[in-house]
């Protein structure tokens, strides 16, 4: 019997910010630096990995794969280098962290999510879904928001446009 598979790469993000945000027992501990989410669509499988989270101002991070620092990745202008240079970020806030493993680029745009759809006062326009139809970000990888919902279907968007296809580190998010 042969069986095969697909080994799943996790990817981390230690950095100055985890102590403050409670984020692990220490700053910089890729042990326990929060994992990266895994975009399971087929085409996307071990290549791009997002994840939403609110960090402090000035705080800077790297991205590892696996618990250690064995292999680790920095960079800048949207390109990873492996033992490269801390990304950061200046101003706090939310943030969607995306990579993409086989282009070696990430992205770091702010982390939010609304409510758009005819069920919405936004309607199917993403521009006006934000900040009216936005959510709150209480916790990592977690929204919350209250609105009134009427008839005509809803979606959520993480941005205030439509994701159109592309499976890359820049494309909306929407659910």
């Amino acid at each position: 019997t042969i069986q095969s598979y697909i080994p799943i790469l996790r990817f981390y993000m230690p950095g100055s910010y985890q102590v403050a945000t409670g984020n692990g027992g220490s700053d910089w501990d890729p042990g326990s630096a929060p994992e990266f989410i895994r975009d399971t669509r087929p085409a996307a499988m071990n290549k791009l990995y997002y994840m939403y989270i609110y960090l402090p101002a000035n705080t800077e991070f790297k991205i590892t794969l696996g618990r250690s620092w064995d292999v680790n990745y920095g960079g800048s202008g949207g390109n990873l280098v492996a033992g490269g240079a801390n990304l950061s970020v200046a101003t706090a806030g939310v943030y969607r962290i995306s990579i993409d493993r086989t282009s070696m680029q990430y992205d770091i745009r702010l982390g939010r999510m609304g409510f758009v759809g005819g069920a919405t006062g936004a309607g199917w326009d993403p521009p006006s879904t934000f900040p009216t139809y936005a959510m709150g970000a209480p916790a990592k990888n977690l929204f919350l928001g209250i609105t009134n919902f009427t008839t005509g279907g809803w979606k959520l968007i993480d941005n205030n446009q439509w994701n159109n296809g592309d499976i890359n580190v820049l494309n909306t998010r929407s659910y």
